[in-house]
């Protein structure tokens, strides 16, 4: 009798642990409703604000959603990834592009003057675990520009604006190119397509899309500043991969770049260039900074290395300045940057300290 009233305890005392453990944690539906809850999950590129569900959200340039695929959130200290859809994302008015891991931005495709409102209803699925719960729609519009970009490509754009002189200053041009270089703070940004490129201006709200080697389509009030460059920025969005020409180092080339250039023809300014020369001489500012290197090439040809912080950034230029300091007469140094003219030198800017290194050093005889 005694041993059955122990072994009944026992079981029961098991039982209560057993349904303890059950009952510790958060359940499924629990984790869905509070993600559901947060307003994190869809937040404006340019901004990083929130995006407000209650309104009808009006996108227009780089004011445009970056949607979460998961989210985590903690209950008790202990963290929980949800996983989310998105319906709603018709992949033609409205197209998404992988922001990380963890995002997709999507892209309206925007209409010229005359055009129709796009209109779009996003609404998330989140689930987790064997729990699934729809949270709330967000409402979005976008309305046509109130211009007609001239769509070409890079080389017509060139073509254009230098040589027939059918685009103007200010006209609206949209082009799509591959992205060489960007400054830390975005205020330069380099997109090039075939041999020619365009320099997008102040443009860091659309830095969600910038990345070295990322294509993008683009859209912008064209001028000329040392080559072809939009000031402003309107539109960026991704695009499909884009081919590029880098500049050949030779004397030919160097020698017809400049003359180019000098000729008010810029067309290939801000070209990637790629190569490894024998330095000639280390040029230094009149407060002793070593700014420039000078490069032979062969042919008798020279040209030069060169950075600013509007490149590089202020660390990056510093970075850049304390290698050429090192550098003497006969050393070698491999670089990537793009084409300029600077009264008559031609010039390659650099925009990183990882795209310049010493390779050999002189020998010391």
């Amino acid at each position: 009798m005694k041993r059955n009233l122990i072994a009944a305890l026992v079981l029961s005392a098991s039982m209560l642990v057993s349904c303890g453990e059950q009952n510790s944690g958060p359940s499924d539906k629990d984790v869905v409703d509070q993600i559901a809850a947060k307003a994190a999950i869809a937040m404006w590129a340019d901004s990083g604000e929130v995006i407000r569900y209650t309104k009808t959200n009006e996108v227009e340039g780089a004011h445009t959603p970056i949607l979460a695929t998961s989210f985590m959130t903690r209950i008790e200290g202990t963290a929980y990834t949800a996983k989310i859809e998105w319906g709603g994302i018709d992949g033609t008015d409205w197209v998404k592009y992988d922001s990380d891991e963890e995002h997709v931005v999507v892209i309206a495709q925007r209409q010229s003057v005359g055009g129709k409102t796009l209109e779009a209803t996003f609404v998330p699925t989140i689930t987790y675990g064997g729990a699934s719960v729809q949270g709330s729609s967000y409402k979005f519009t976008c309305a046509p520009y109130d211009v007609d970009p001239k769509q070409m490509t890079m080389a017509e754009l060139a073509a254009g604006f230098y040589t027939n002189k059918t685009v103007k200053t200010k006209d609206v041009v949209k082009v799509s190119g591959q992205i060489t270089f960007a400054s830390p703070d975005y205020s330069s940004v380099i997109v090039q397509e075939g041999a020619s490129a365009v320099q997008l201006y102040k443009g860091s709200a659309f830095s969600t899309f910038y990345g070295i080697g990322k294509s993008i389509t683009t859209v912008g009030k064209i001028k000329d500043y040392s080559g072809l460059e939009f000031d402003p920025v309107l539109d960026v969005s991704p695009t499909s991969d884009v081919a590029i020409d880098k500049f050949e180092v030779t004397a030919a080339n160097i020698t017809a770049f400049r003359e180019e250039m000098k000729d008010n023809n810029k067309a290939h300014a801000n070209q990637l260039c790629e190569g490894e020369l024998t330095v000639q001489k280390v040029y230094k500012n009149s407060s002793g900074v070593a700014t420039t290197l000078y490069l032979n090439v062969d042919g008798g040809e020279e040209m030069a290395l060169y950075t600013k912080s509007g490149f590089a950034g202020d660390d990056g230029a510093n970075q850049i300045y304390s290698l050429f300091e090192s550098c003497a007469e006969g050393d070698k140094v491999k670089f990537r940057g793009c084409m300029a003219l600077y009264n008559d030198l031609v010039e390659v800017n650099i925009y990183s300290p990882n795209d310049v290194e010493v390779t050999e050093k002189a020998s010391a005889e």
